[in-house]
């Protein structure tokens, strides 16, 4: 119950109420998801260095296909704390979860590779790598229409090189 409270405050970007809510539940109650939610709520508080230490417990305690989104949140607090290797290291370990290829958060590693690669390390033979992995990954444009197009202008762009 507590979880679902802390969730619908999260999705109303009430962050505080959100911690405060899962601060209720007993420790060794705390579950993935329980983690999960803090994770998410710190990040957006910009306190990253807490966030880290949830999103990784969240990892430990995953049991659900959101294991890949908690790998995704890992490399956006690193990329945040201006930490790129790290960042792509946490988007390169949700890889391992290959049979979830098909959820918006691994599709959305693919586009997060791809714009490390490209921008951060100016690697255009890997960020072209990851940037059609995304294109090939992405069932419904629609879904995804702002970052679709952008990675096919990218591609574009990087072929031309």
């Amino acid at each position: 119950y507590l979880n679902m409270l802390a969730r619908t405050y999260l999705k109303k970007e009430l962050f505080d109420e959100a911690l405060a809510t899962i601060a209720l539940i007993d420790e060794k109650k705390k579950s993935e998801f329980s983690y999960s939610i803090s994770a998410n709520a710190l990040f957006r508080l910009n306190r990253n260095a807490e966030a880290l230490i949830a999103v990784d417990k969240a990892i430990e305690l995953a049991i659900s296909d959101g294991v890949v989104d908690h790998y995704r949140y890992k490399g956006l607090i690193y990329n945040a704390m201006s930490a790129p290797e790290e960042a792509l290291k946490a988007y390169l370990d949700a890889q391992q979860f290959r049979h979830l290829a098909d959820t918006e958060a691994y599709i959305n590693i693919y586009y997060n590779i791809g714009i490390l690669y490209d921008y951060t390390f100016k690697n255009p033979t890997e960020a072209l790598k990851y940037y059609k992995n995304y294109i090939e990954a992405v069932k419904d444009p629609q879904k995804f229409a702002n970052q679709f197009e952008f990675v096919n202008k990218r591609i574009v762009d990087l072929t031309k090189k």
